[in-house]
């Protein structure tokens, strides 16, 4: 480690958590109403406070819930300890916690960045993941757990460059049982990072000549093919949740067929030379063999009872789908993947030598996943009576409502894959940035407004995606080794893997924390274009001081840009009075009720945090118990809200009398009490 990079990163720190002072220093007003902007970082602090009062994991104090990702919570219960002292200094700590995880996270990306890209790109990039306003607002600000996934992400990406960097020979058992303990913790910290620890995985065991994209695009294939087969099948409406228990069965069926077939077809290997005929027998017979089989048995399924229905023409659309897909693979892969020297082998005569080593190394690599998500697992389960969290079993049955304030699943195939029709609440939204905000301005200049939006944002983003690729294949004799170097095959993949288990599944209420891998993805690729144009400029090789300038004054813009938008402002220090919305609801409440009441809220938790003497119970499930999950899908919930004896309710008005679930159980039965910032408080009738 040369001194300018020990220099670059301990200045970078240093100016991270210098300029965050103000922050974390900030009035009571400006921390609660610009910092912590969503109400979903409370449900883990009341959380964290009532495990630490002897309760359990519990929001409301009765209902055990576990509707949050592991790591943070474990990680915050330290902090917590302090909200006996005073409410506020566990928020001024959690500021602190998520600076130094975000210069953590930059410096990790200066490492991963500069061995393939100038020194001076590297540094900017860590530069933007800290101060571009975008970015700051979601991974930094709010309070969730993004900051340290994406801190463990970012090692695990790190780590595993390091590691296929050495010969396998060179690998140790060590080596690899601490990557898994690395993905492991990456795991804890979001639960569908399942997918970014599969792709590493598959990268440690088929990283030679980079087979591991064949590996992973099978898995993308299969998904693709079976989601959209049966999106197809009902023109992407909403009878389509229905289905979703014949979807789940028949990629149970055809997944491991497609894997097994396509290895013993060598559909997941290179021959050394392109031959039409050769390749279109693999495809045709590793879809036909899986996709027949497969059909079979849905309707074995079928009749005895297991799915409901087998739409015939999702079915056919299926390998029709997975011929074009696993095809298209097949050609990228003669871009990507590398021939062995010595010919391909046979598959079984491969499965003979590998075995063994493929076995090995994969144990030591999933050990510590599998210990870990296994005691998660089984603790979840005996705890709480369901083994992943409820919050997520929430958002999927949202999906099956109609007339649900919680957004509704994809409509078109677009969104499919994340392209959602707006770009910057995508997961791509970060990658598509730079289109979002030209086009927004091409709509204000044009007085277009939304319309203008809605019809050229997309177009717009797949010439920005052009742009950025044309970047990329400027540094093609290079292009390989670089994106292997920030593991963009794995991220991209697992990004993909992750997207369609929520688009594919009816899945709503996407968060923009959900999306950091697919933001450091999109660092990593603008850092590598932009290197690739800077190459055109700079006639000789390396880097000059114009460029260092250039960088090192965007460096500096970003972060006066932040201080500038973000900055507490004179008259919050001047008007310490000033009461923040957070204190402004609990104060009504307490005001309107008395001690004791038990009171309900769709969300609910920074009301839970601050009010006193009063307990907040959450309607909308998301950190309830499975329990209450049950009876709202039922819909016996008026029974449960008369045993539990709810006093009053708290929500908007439209929300609570004109939305599923909360029409059929608040309309009729509610008195006005009195509203405050746009939310209604009732005093709840039993039936």
């Amino acid at each position: 480690m040369g001194l300018r990079k020990v220099q670059f990163e301990w200045i970078f720190i240093l100016v991270v958590i210098l300029s965050h002072l103000v922050f974390m220093l900030a009035p009571v007003s400006w921390v609660l109403d610009r910092w912590f902007t969503t109400d979903d970082a409370f449900y883990y602090y009341q959380v964290a406070r009532n495990i630490l009062a002897g309760n359990g994991s519990t929001f409301d104090g009765f209902n055990l819930t576990n509707g949050y990702h592991p790591l943070w919570m474990l990680v915050l219960l330290p902090v917590f300890t302090l909200a006996k002292v005073d409410l506020i200094l566990p928020l001024r700590l959690i500021i602190l916690l998520s600076t130094l995880l975000t210069a953590g996270t930059g410096v990790l990306i200066y490492r991963i960045l500069k061995p393939v890209v100038r020194p001076s790109l590297a540094m900017l990039a860590a530069f933007f993941w800290a101060f571009y306003a975008p970015l700051h607002n979601t991974v930094t600000r709010q309070g969730m757990e993004i900051g340290i996934n994406a801190f463990l992400v970012a090692l695990l990406v790190a780590q595993t460059a390091r590691l296929i960097n050495r010969p396998v020979e060179n690998e140790t058992a060590g080596q690899r049982l601490l990557l898994g303990g690395l993905a492991a913790l990456a795991l804890l910290s979001r639960l569908d990072n399942a997918f970014l620890v599969l792709a590493v995985g598959l990268v440690v065991l088929f990283r030679q000549g980079r087979r591991y994209i064949y590996w992973t695009g099978m898995l993308i294939a299969a998904l693709i093919s079976v989601f959209l087969a049966f999106l197809l099948r009902f023109d992407f409406q909403p009878v389509y949740a229905s289905f979703l228990p014949t979807v789940y069965g028949y990629l149970a069926l055809i997944l491991p067929l497609k894997i097994l077939l396509g290895y013993f077809f060598s559909v997941l290997s290179r021959p050394p030379r392109w031959a039409w005929a050769e390749e279109i027998r693999r495809v045709v017979l590793t879809v036909g063999l899986s996709s027949l089989p497969t059909a079979a048995g849905l309707l074995l399924l079928y009749q005895i009872g297991w799915v409901n229905s087998v739409p015939r023409l999702a079915v056919l659309f299926e390998p029709a789908i997975s011929l074009l897909l696993i095809f298209l693979l097949r050609l990228l892969g003669y871009a990507l993947v590398e021939a062995p020297a010595d010919g391909a082998p046979a598959p079984l005569e491969e499965l003979r030598a590998s075995w063994k080593r493929w076995l090995l190394h994969g144990l030591q690599y999933s050990l510590p996943v599998v210990v870990t998500l296994g005691a998660y697992l089984i603790f979840n389960q005996t705890t709480f009576g369901t083994a992943m969290p409820v919050s997520g079993q929430v958002k999927h049955w949202w999906g099956t409502l109609s007339e649900t304030p919680y957004g509704k699943p994809i409509d078109d195939l677009p969104s499919l894959f994340g392209y959602f029709p707006r770009l910057d609440k995508s997961p791509w939204g970060l990658l598509n940035e730079p289109v979002f905000r030209a086009v927004k301005a091409a709509a204000s200049a044009s007085g277009g407004g939304n319309e203008f939006m809605e019809k050229w944002l997309r177009p717009a983003g797949l010439i920005w995606l052009g742009v950025l690729g044309l970047g990329l294949g400027l540094r093609k004799s290079s292009l390989r080794r670089d994106l292997d170097a920030v593991l963009a095959y794995a991220l991209l993949s697992s990004s993909m893997l992750q997207i369609l288990s929520y688009t594919g599944s009816s899945y709503v209420n996407y968060k923009p924390w959900y999306w950091s891998n697919e933001s450091l993805l999109a660092v990593f690729l603008f850092a590598l274009s932009l290197d690739g144009f800077i190459g055109l400029l700079l006639k000789k090789p390396g880097e000059n001081r114009w460029l260092r300038l250039a960088a090192g004054l965007a460096a500096g813009w970003l972060l006066f840009s932040l201080m500038v938008a973000q900055r507490p402002s004179l008259v919050a220090y001047q008007q310490e009075n000033i009461q923040a919305a957070y204190l402004q609801e609990a104060a009504f409440v307490e005001k309107m009720t008395p001690p004791g009441s038990l009171i309900g809220m769709p969300g609910g938790g920074a009301t839970a945090y601050f009010i006193n003497d009063r307990t907040i119970t959450n309607l909308d499930g998301l950190i309830n118990s499975k329990q209450y999950f049950e009876l709202l899908k039922s819909w016996e919930v008026p029974a449960y809200l008369k045993e539990i004896g709810l006093d009053y309710v708290m929500g908007a008005e439209g929300v609570l009398m004109m939305t599923a679930p909360y029409y059929s159980i608040f309309p009729g039965h509610t008195e006005l009490v009195g509203s405050v910032l746009g939310f209604s408080l009732y005093r709840y009738i039993a039936p």
